[in-house]
């Protein structure tokens, strides 16, 4: 099986991308939606209460995830904390999901900062979804309703998109492109790929 990354910088559409591949069949592992359901575990929760104080969850203990957020994309120092948290959980739960999977011709795990936590580094390949930075800020605003001025400041703690695309082995473009038939044309190079590796015992 081959073990693919979807990446992209935010607001590119990494998601949208993904569920497509989704829809033909392809097992997709949504490391951002799992890790904030990893904030509800109970080694996980006097952690985050620690780093960012009691208002990180509701009464009835839902995470705040907004106000972890914006807590730690101003705080470097928390960010980094956060994450020594939530990713390692990720990276065990991705390779569950892979070994779950294994007799499928390849899975995608789908991760905005891929490169950034080196979790690229048991993947095959990894797929870039781009779109131009306009087009990133304003479907960010869109769909987090902030303004420009913070998704400029969540997109300073991650990867430009040009290195994201540097280290990338194949590249979707998010803009004016029609998606699917990209998608489908790389699902056919990946199943062909697939066919060559040894198979599993």
């Amino acid at each position: 099986m081959l073990k693919v990354g979807i990446t992209g910088a935010i607001g590119s559409g990494k998601t949208t991308v993904s569920k497509i591949f989704q829809a033909l069949g392809v097992p997709v592992f949504y490391a951002d939606i799992e890790s904030k359901k990893n904030y509800a575990l109970p080694q996980v929760m006097p952690q985050i209460v620690t780093l960012f104080g009691d208002q990180s969850y509701t009464i009835d203990n839902q995470p705040d995830t907004k106000h972890i957020a914006k807590l730690a994309f101003s705080n470097p120092a928390l960010l980094i904390a956060l994450n020594e948290i939530l990713h390692p959980l990720s990276k065990q739960q991705s390779a569950l999901f892979m070994q779950k999977n294994k007799h499928f011709a390849y899975a995608i795990k789908e991760a905005a900062i891929l490169f950034e936590t080196q979790s690229d580094s048991d993947l095959d390949a990894v797929i870039c979804v781009t779109a131009t930075l306009q087009s990133r800020i304003s479907r960010v605003m869109q769909r987090d309703c902030c303004t420009q001025a913070q998704v400029e400041q969540r997109m300073q703690k991650q990867w430009s998109q040009e290195e994201k695309i540097a280290k990338s082995h194949y590249i979707i473009d998010n803009e004016d492109t029609e998606l699917t038939p990209q998608i489908i044309h790389l699902h056919n190079i990946l199943l062909q790929r697939s066919k060559q590796m040894k198979p599993i015992a």
